[in-house]
């Protein structure tokens, strides 16, 4: 289940600025490692199972002869900037309930 970021412009200033920190630290691209850390999961298990259930919120590709998946540091900061949005308009509500 991946959330739509690739049709979504970088237009957000919280979205534009996790992506400038993203490539300087990372550069555009975010391998596995880094999106354990960035998209929060608990362990590179967590995230490991997240792919195998196709839950991992943003696209993920593989580079030929690299291992693991790779994601756009744009996409992982769209979806953060997005998550930010939701919670503090309301969707912590929405989160909160869907958990039951």
């Amino acid at each position: 289940m991946h959330v739509d970021v690739t049709s979504s412009p970088l237009t957000d200033d919280l979205a534009r600025e996790l992506n400038e920190q993203f490539v300087q630290q990372f550069g555009p691209i975010l391998s596995s490692a880094e999106l354990v850390k960035a998209l929060g999961y608990s362990s590179m298990a967590a995230y490991r199972q997240a792919i195998t259930r196709d839950t991992v919120p943003v696209p993920l590709f593989q580079i030929r002869n690299r291992r693991g998946r790779f994601a756009l540091a744009r996409d992982v900061a769209i979806w953060l900037s997005e998550q930010r949005r939701s919670a503090t308009m309301g969707g912590s509500a929405r989160s909160t309930n869907d958990a039951k």
